[in-house]
């Protein structure tokens, strides 16, 4: 009896430190948010202001005539990713089997080589065939490298950076829902503007109304003499 109730104790005593282990990683989570939120906004609006500006001189300076200002790139030219040249990284002399067509026999295959009954064989699994008979080695010069490539473009920064209020309904740092692909850098600026000139809380604009609610009726209220005097 005393072991049962002292199993439920343990029991109660586990899941009592799990939810005091869950309330305070929650607290934990909300300070962070609340703290670092604040900071991201802030960030990201300076973010998104600098690219609009340098976009707005790259269009002026496109427009002004000088030499090569046609040329200027992007602001976010710097973001791409380049492409990578193949790069030789080592070449050695090896020596394997051959398979029918001449190519060598990968290092795995070569270490599951049998010989049995006078021939050199490949166990083959998964196929119709039982194995890969091998009548010939060869040596190849094994070349390693690293692969090329291509230049990476990446997503334009204002559709793709996105900071979020810290409560519900608090204005965003920058969310870029209302932001379109082909958006202008003087687009991008008045978006800013009415974010940095909104309250920091929707709730802040709230309608001040009025509502009726009945409680009972009550007694008529007596003419007075000069009211009856004036009917007569």
């Amino acid at each position: 009896m005393s072991e049962t109730i002292g199993g439920a104790a343990a029991s109660n005593l586990t899941s009592t430190s799990a939810i005091d282990e869950a309330i305070r990683l929650t607290g934990a989570f909300e300070q962070a948010a609340r703290t670092h939120l604040a900071v991201m906004s802030l960030s990201a609006r300076a973010i998104v202001r600098a690219w609009a500006e340098a976009e707005i001189a790259i269009q002026a300076a496109r427009c002004s005539g000088e030499p090569n200002a046609a040329e200027l790139p992007s602001a976010e030219e710097f973001r791409a990713a380049p492409h990578l040249a193949r790069e030789e990284i080592s070449r050695e002399v090896i020596t394997r089997w051959r398979a029918p067509g001449g190519q060598p026999l990968g290092d795995q295959d070569e270490d599951r080589v049998l010989y049995r009954e006078g021939r050199w064989y490949l166990p083959l699994m998964g196929t119709d065939r039982p194995a890969m008979f091998l009548t010939e080695r060869g040596q190849f010069e094994r070349v390693t490298y690293a692969e090329y490539m291509q230049r990476a473009e990446a997503p334009l920064l204002i559709k793709s950076l996105s900071v979020p209020g810290i409560l519900a309904d608090d204005m965003p740092g920058w969310l870029p829902d209302r932001i379109s692909t082909a958006a202008c850098a003087a687009g991008v600026l008045a978006r800013l503007d009415e974010l940095m000139g909104a309250p920091v809380s929707n709730r802040a604009e709230r309608v001040i109304t009025h509502e009726y609610v009945f409680h009972h009726g009550v007694s008529k209220p007596n003419i007075p003499t000069i009211a009856i005097s004036a009917i007569l």
